[in-house]
């Protein structure tokens, strides 16, 4: 049995794409260690693969498409992180809402650019 969605995946990309998203969630986040670095660019990469995946789902135009991507993955986010953080772990509210934030940003910008290069 083939996949054909994984037939469509141009590498170069979904590693270029990686790449700017560990920039900018290190910037975001104003650190760079190995580790988040890894992580990050680990991050990048499957949020590119993800999006391959829902490509055909996606509704057409450049802003629809990167926006309703980007809700997709900061629900996601929100979903799987944020509200387990605040739950288990209790971080504070203003700590909770700065990593919102900041995650919100770098998911609509990778969003905006995977779009852009992924057509």
């Amino acid at each position: 049995m083939k996949i054909k969605w994984i037939g469509k995946i141009s590498w170069g990309k979904v590693l270029l794409v990686g790449l700017f998203y560990t920039i900018l969630s290190c910037i975001a986040q104003q650190r760079l260690t190995l580790v988040s670095g890894i992580a990050a660019y680990i991050t990048g990469v499957s949020i590119t693969i993800i999006y391959y995946y829902l490509h055909d789902y996606l509704p057409k135009g450049f802003w629809k498409r990167s926006t309703f991507f980007a809700d997709i993955m900061v629900s996601t986010s929100f979903l799987f992180f944020t509200l387990p953080a605040f739950v288990v772990f209790h971080v504070s509210m203003m700590t909770l809402g700065y990593w919102f934030v900041s995650s919100f940003v770098v998911l609509l910008v990778t969003s905006l650019l995977i779009v852009r290069l992924i057509v």
